[in-house]
């Protein structure tokens, strides 16, 4: 009986870590597929300019972790892009969605506040750190991130540099530094510290320059 009992339990545990195993990499597939989905390319500066101008949500409260149901919910919906972010020394390009919630940061980066502006303010930007089942997707690089890095941001219309200036780790409800300091120009880029969301890793980047964009330029693809 013992013997029984102990052999159902091994099974059980099998069990369970394939599907563990399965079940992320099911979603990292179809995570890839959603951000090739919404690639920059696919839209014009005048679909852009029609995104930015709807409303968004930005209630990221009312975020959770990231699943293989929400990665599956993204595609019958139409997420609204209103630019792309990349940072090439950690390999990052991603679709910038309008608004904060679980389809928006399951895709790419989602704008954290209202009637945010690329340039101008405290452009803040959140999406999921996946460091264990998948470095290499979302914002799961920046936790390899170092100062003096450069973060661009565009609109289609126009590139702006970045350089990374801060990484600090702060408690989940710490809301302030997403907020505009001043005449200040800056980029705040918002991730969990780890996959089980215990902290924010908070990447802070000071504005350089900006100039035209093009297709030709390879930062964005």
């Amino acid at each position: 009986m013992k013997r029984k009992l102990k052999t159902i339990t091994i099974c059980f545990i099998l069990v369970f870590f394939l599907f563990f195993i399965f079940n992320h990499s099911i979603r990292n597939i179809f995570i890839s597929e959603n951000i090739d989905h919404y690639a920059l390319s696919k839209y014009s500066i005048e679909d852009i300019e029609k995104n930015q101008a709807k409303d968004g949500h930005f209630d990221f409260s009312n975020t959770s972790s990231l699943s293989l149901t929400t990665v599956l919910s993204v595609l019958p919906k139409k997420l609204l892009v209103v630019g792309a972010i990349s940072v090439p020394d950690l390999s990052i390009d991603l679709p910038i969605f309008l608004g904060v919630d679980n389809s928006t940061i399951a895709t790419g980066a989602g704008t954290m506040k209202a009637y945010q502006e690329m340039g101008k303010g405290n452009y803040a930007l959140a999406s999921h750190n996946l460091i264990k089942s998948a470095p290499k997707l979302l914002f799961s690089p920046l936790t390899k991130a170092k100062a003096g890095m450069a973060i661009y941001l565009t609109d289609k219309s126009e590139i702006y540099q970045y350089k990374i200036v801060k990484i600090e780790t702060v408690k989940p409800d710490q809301i302030d530094v997403i907020e505009n300091h001043s005449d200040q120009k800056e980029v705040t880029l918002v991730l969990c510290s780890d996959e089980q969301e215990t902290a924010r890793l908070i990447i802070h980047g000071d504005f350089v320059k900006s100039f035209a964009f093009s297709a030709k330029q390879r930062i964005f693809y």
